[in-house]
């Protein structure tokens, strides 16, 4: 993306007015709570992910357990029924 000076002049302005309208410590004060607000924001958005995560990785776990128990059965009963077919 490439130098816009028309982009500049207005952003410029546009400070300028709201520096006027609001004064400079108020918009301070706004954009320390932006800034806490976004960061609480990124943090809740870590600890979803988290839950998803692990909830994701609960599901893995049952299915790998019930693949093991299926496989388990499934070798036993081959024992017990094929007992020629040992590995």
């Amino acid at each position: 993306m490439g130098y816009h000076p028309q982009y500049t002049i207005a952003q410029d302005g546009i400070e300028k007015f709201a520096k006027k309208l609001l004064g400079e410590s108020e918009i301070e004060a706004i954009l320390q709570r932006l800034d806490r607000l976004t960061q609480e924001e990124g943090r809740m958005t870590v600890a979803q992910t988290l839950e998803v995560v692990h909830g994701l990785m609960n599901n893995v776990k049952v299915v790998m357990n019930g693949m093991e128990s299926i496989l388990k059965l499934a070798t036993d009963a081959q024992l017990k029924y094929c007992p020629d077919t040992r590995r």
